[in-house]
């Protein structure tokens, strides 16, 4: 009969490691490179928009270029950086960090993943009330480790950290757009945002449908552990919580 022996300091750290990500955080799907956006589609006739990841061919995926376009549900894929860069002016107030700091940053081609929005599958502008649909962060993690910022020319569209609104109004007609990312620390993050519009295309009533949705999309940032050693320290935690258990039936 063989015996598995575990200091309790390893067990509480494989275990404790294990439970801080979330199932979302353990998708198989991280992209690292490569242009893509977070896009929202709409079919005439439903009540909500749908959010997706839209990678454009090419984007790096699990390590290798996908042919073609590719959509993946929110909780089907994971952004991840590892670009630094030192925060800009202005940055204590939408970051929380004086310039200078050493955050972290992606949405360009120098700092990848190469991430936009995007309204193409949404319609025309002329199908939406003044042309626009509001996106606005509605929501975000207690657990996220720091704060999080979108910023276009100087200025916050988003912020988890002072920023006031969190709603952009996002021009249909454009239909695909850029802006910074910026974090203030390494970690995971959660991120619900919020699309509204009113949609006054072919079938609506003169006064428009009022169409929505939310969903969650996640962002590591920084390093994480190498697949192997992830399974490695899943595999303490389960052996070691498998041990406990039958050290208390003895």
């Amino acid at each position: 009969m063989h015996s598995f022996i575990f200091s309790r300091a390893a067990l509480v750290a494989a275990v404790t490691f294990v439970a801080s990500f979330s199932n979302q955080a353990l998708a198989q799907n991280y992209y690292t490179g490569g242009h893509g956006d977070i896009g929202v589609g709409y079919t005439p006739g439903e009540s909500t928009f749908e959010p997706h990841w839209h990678l454009g061919s090419g984007a790096i995926v699990n390590g290798s270029a996908i042919s073609g376009d590719r959509e993946y549900a929110p909780h089907e894929a994971i952004a991840w950086t590892t670009a630094t860069f030192d925060a800009p002016s202005g940055s204590d107030t939408w970051l929380g960090v004086a310039s200078g700091t050493t955050v972290f940053r992606m949405g360009s081609s120098s700092f990848q993943p190469n991430i936009g929005w995007a309204t193409e599958e949404a319609g025309f502008e002329t199908d939406w009330f003044n042309g626009t649909i509001n996106i606005s962060l509605t929501d975000w993690s207690s657990s996220n480790p720091g704060d999080f910022a979108l910023v276009a020319s100087g200025n916050a569209l988003f912020s988890t950290y002072g920023a006031s609104g969190n709603t952009w109004a996002f021009d249909v007609e454009v239909g695909h757009a850029h802006a910074t990312w910026y974090f203030s620390q390494p970690g995971y993050y959660e991120l619900s945002f919020t699309w509204t519009g009113l949609y006054t295309g072919a079938g609506s009533p003169p006064e428009g449908i009022a169409i929505t949705a939310t969903n969650t999309f996640g962002i590591q940032v920084g390093a994480i552990p190498e697949p192997s050693s992830f399974a490695v320290l899943a595999s303490l935690a389960v052996l070691g919580m498998t041990s406990c258990l039958r050290r208390r039936r003895i």
